[in-house]
């Protein structure tokens, strides 16, 4: 059996109250008025970095070079398509 919304977010909720790997967010609401969550997974020493990801991960969206960052692509072909993975460092 499949879990449902509210056991789904209770979940989520549970593993972050456990672990200092996982934060859990709400990025707004779903089209039925509930909290749309988000899970963050990384190593603890990363959170505090966390807005220089995103800040990087935006750059990259947008196909701009983030100062200093190295970057390779990764392409992998599968059955459903092309994927395209960016890995920086």
């Amino acid at each position: 059996m499949l879990a449902n919304f509210s056991q789904t977010e209770a979940y989520f909720k549970k593993i972050a109250e456990l672990s200092d790997r996982v934060e859990y967010r709400s990025i707004g609401q779903t089209e039925f008025g509930r909290e749309q969550p988000l899970l963050v997974i990384t190593a603890p020493k990363n959170f505090p970095q966390i807005e220089r990801f995103k800040e990087i991960s935006r750059k990259l969206g947008r196909a701009e070079r983030p100062n200093g960052i190295k970057i390779f692509l990764c392409c992998i072909k599968s059955m459903s398509g092309m994927t395209i993975t960016g890995i920086f460092s």
